[in-house]
């Protein structure tokens, strides 16, 4: 893996693995638990320019996990030594030009933080499990190069985070991610278990071709690996489709699992329900639109950027008719320029824009990882009921009336 795509899965692991309760966690991922936090951190700064350090704390607290005290000590630093940020009293102002510059920039960070053998393998074990089951005997070459005891711990701590986990076939030992697979990890396996090396090779190359272009259309993907593969891989839910109809077209727009599990861990299913339509409709303009009209024909993260940078962009036809679903959901807005030519209009909506970023980060970094709007932090929240001191007082109170009945009925008391 490359530095970008091990620092988008070194966010992946932390995400969960951060929440599991191990003795040994904070020195056997000593690399992966800061590193995933930077991701996260620098992605979600990403495009807001000016940010209060009230609102910024607010975010890596509830988000995060890190403290005032954390940021101002390690992460703010180095992000400013990064190039990243600019520190000031009370604000920030980031400098981050591109999601690409952050996943390196993180990616060679993880590597120079010396990580525990642990946590390589654990990383080189969920990417492969994440991306197709794989049986034994492919993941063996990678355990060849570790101990017994690295390998205890790395499935220890994957397995009881529900990143990794095994599964026997027919006699034959399945790595699996059920955080990607779900409960349809045994059909997949199923379907894997019959083919031979060449399909396994071509299903490979499918799946490795959709996770570094997400939303590419099907019908060019049935072109190079034929009908019958891209009937049977979403199928068992190694890939899945989206269908969209775009004018009197209708096509299906693949995207690989782990991408959708990625915003549901965050707890934002519905803002991958947002960008994956955006991402349709620009693979659309890019690939199938016709050229009378507007087709791209550049790659679409050029225009996004225009858009973003400029606040407008674009000057077609197909701008006014092909892009419906996305101006209802206030991704972007349409505006007529002459005739029956039409150009793409910034939102006003911080967080819509942020959406914008997400949706071109697909086509520059070819990584799509969730980030946090700020604009609901530093605002009044509420007592959180499963754990505060008003719920515990009331708890105890209800136990010692219960012990009290209890007694009574027992007792006569």
């Amino acid at each position: 893996m490359d530095n970008k795509e091990v620092a988008t899965r070194i966010s992946d692991i932390e995400r969960v693995i951060g929440k599991y309760d191990s003795p040994v966690l904070g020195n056997h991922f000593r690399a992966t638990l800061p590193s995933g936090k930077a991701v996260r951190l620098l992605i979600s700064l990403q495009g807001q320019g000016r940010v209060n350090k009230a609102q910024l704390y607010s975010m890596a607290h509830s988000e995060v996990g890190l403290s005032s005290y954390e940021l101002e000590n390690s992460y703010f630093p180095l992000f400013q030594d990064w190039g990243f940020i600019t520190i000031a009293n009370d604000y920030i102002d980031e400098n981050i030009k591109s999601r690409d510059a952050v996943l390196s920039r993180v990616g060679r960070w993880w590597r120079d933080l010396n990580p525990h053998n642990v946590e390589k393998l654990s990383v080189d074990l969920f990417d492969m499990a994440a991306r197709r089951p794989q049986s034994g005997d492919k993941i063996q070459t990678l355990l060849d190069q570790y101990t017994s005891d690295d390998y205890k711990s790395s499935f220890s701590h994957l397995s009881n985070s529900g990143l990794v986990d095994l599964f026997t076939f027919k006699d034959i030992k399945w790595y699996y991610s059920p955080e990607i697979f779900g409960q349809d990890y045994d059909k997949a396996i199923k379907y894997l278990s019959t083919a031979d090396e060449k399909q396994l090779t071509e299903i490979n190359s499918l799946i490795d071709e959709v996770n570094k272009e997400q939303g590419v259309p099907i019908d060019l993907l049935i072109k190079k690996h034929g009908s019958k593969l891209l009937e049977q891989v979403p199928g068992v839910g190694l890939l899945y489709g989206y269908g969209l109809e775009i004018g009197t077209n209708h096509s299906t727009f693949m995207f690989t699992p782990d991408l959708r599990s990625r915003f549901e861990q965050e707890g934002r299913g519905d803002k991958f329900e947002i960008i994956k339509p955006g991402v349709a409709h620009f693979q659309f303009a890019n690939k199938l639109a016709n050229p009378a009209t507007g087709k791209l024909n550049l790659n679409p993260a050029v225009i996004i950027n225009r858009l973003i940078e400029r606040g407008f962009a674009g000057d077609a036809t197909a701008i006014g008719t092909d892009y419906e679903l996305l101006v209802k959901k206030g991704i972007v807005k349409v505006e007529p320029t002459s005739g029956s030519r039409y150009k793409f209009v910034l939102p006003e909506s911080r967080e819509k824009i942020a959406d914008l970023e997400a949706i071109r980060d697909a086509f520059e970094a070819q990584q799509i990882i969730p980030n946090v709007d700020f604009s609901s932090f530093g605002l009044k929240g509420k007592l959180e009921s499963t754990d505060s001191l008003v719920y515990r007082s009331r708890r105890a109170i209800k136990e010692k009336e219960l012990l009290a009945q209890f007694c009574q009925e027992m007792y006569h008391l």
